[in-house]
């Protein structure tokens, strides 16, 4: 037993240690009695015994106020472990936060397999939540993973653990070249030393929820050095039951960060397909792609109402009595460029950038219903012409 917790300690003249929850190489987690309220809590306390240095000591009193900090900004999410006090006895800080009755993600998998299809969703879908208010906030977690993930007996997912949590106004803790975090869940980017934004929190996610539904990690080897490699060169086969969550599941394990979904897109993709029945904002098209789609619409255009008038002009030109008729050929070629261009329209969504493409389809529809009529009466005319 460490110096620092055993049952039956009163820490802060306040709360009262039950008994150990779990432990790790930054402390040890207590079930705990508030003496004051006379309600259960969490505390966490902090190891210093095993800091090597006064350096390292300094370091993880620096965490310990950091995580405090980082989980005090989003106390109020329902998906995040609420934070409710940090006190300091004897040099050693003790973080005070909700009890939650339940177990880890990594616990779950652990005792009974991979997790069925909808809760995989339910915990996606709570990760990404709490990642969009923290990313929001300005706080990248950088250790998502299934040991943070807590799945609560009353039906609530929380995500834990902001130890190494950096927020934009952060100094940085760690030595150069120290990677943080645990290996095989870690963004290829952060394994390459840089500090990592909010898309490597998306990585992480996505090795979690691989391994929520599949029962093991993608990149797990017999080494660190061999899971840091795994990280960095091997693509892992898309999951075989995770069903529609597979393409948001690689998405997130792209090695480029800038390909990664943010966690705000990740919720729409993963809620477009139904596991929920709110309404959710389209994936914006880009403006490159919406320029490709106007100039191929337009070049599309371009060529079957040329095509039309030339073909117009061949036919009108073939009957004598319409020669003689100067009004017949426009009569004739209006409806035809406009018979051409309403399916045209229809079909690019809108040719032009500031019509919507709601607007763009219905106008769509109407030219090329009312002016399809139109060329059926002038080809019929056409008909009438010849024959006499």
């Amino acid at each position: 037993m460490s110096r620092e917790g055993c049952a039956g300690r009163l820490v802060a003249g306040r709360y009262r240690l039950v008994s150990e929850l779990g432990s790790g190489g930054f402390g040890q987690i207590w079930k705990a009695r508030d003496e004051n309220l006379r309600v259960d809590v969490a505390v966490k306390v902090v190891s210093l015994a095993q800091a090597g240095s006064d350096e390292e000591r300094a370091e993880r009193l620096l965490r310990a106020e950091r995580e405090a900090r980082h989980a005090a900004r989003l106390r109020t999410h329902p998906n995040v472990v609420a934070v409710h006090d940090v006190v300091v006895e004897d040099g050693v800080p003790w973080m005070v936060m909700d009890l939650v009755a339940g177990r880890s993600l990594e616990q779950a998998i652990r005792a009974d397999g991979p997790v069925p299809l909808p809760l995989a969703k339910r915990i996606a879908e709570a990760m990404l939540e709490a990642l969009s208010a923290a990313h929001a906030a300005g706080i990248v977690h950088r250790d998502v993973k299934p040991a943070n993930v807590l799945l609560a007996d009353d039906g609530r997912i929380l995500l834990a653990d902001f130890g190494i949590a950096i927020h934009d106004a952060d100094t940085a803790l760690t030595r150069t070249g120290m990677v943080v975090g645990s290996v095989e869940y870690i963004a290829p980017e952060r394994a390459e030393g840089d500090d990592g934004g909010p898309k490597s929190d998306l990585f992480s996610l996505g090795a979690t929820l691989y391994q929520a539904v599949e029962g093991f990690s993608p990149f797990r080897r017999a080494g660190a050095s061999a899971s840091l490699r795994a990280v960095l060169a091997h693509r892992p086969a898309p999951p075989q039951r995770a069903g529609s969550l597979a393409p948001l599941v690689m998405r997130l394990l792209d090695k480029d960060p800038a390909n990664r979904p943010t966690a705000e897109a990740a919720l729409d993709l993963l809620r477009s397909d139904g596991t929920k029945t709110t309404e959710t904002k389209p994936m914006p098209t880009s403006e490159p792609a919406k320029e490709k789609r106007s100039v191929a619409a337009l070049l599309a255009g371009t060529f079957f109402v040329l095509t039309g008038i030339a073909v117009s002009v061949a036919v009108r030109f073939q009957n004598e009595a319409d020669r003689a008729d100067p009004t017949m050929p426009w009569g004739t070629l209006i409806p035809l460029v406009i018979f051409v261009w309403g399916p045209i329209q229809l079909g690019s969504g809108g040719l032009i950038g500031w019509l919507p493409r709601r607007l763009a389809l219905g106008l769509g529809m109407i030219t090329g219903v009312a002016f399809s009529v139109l060329a059926v009466v002038n080809i019929t005319s056409w008909a009438t012409l010849t024959d006499g």
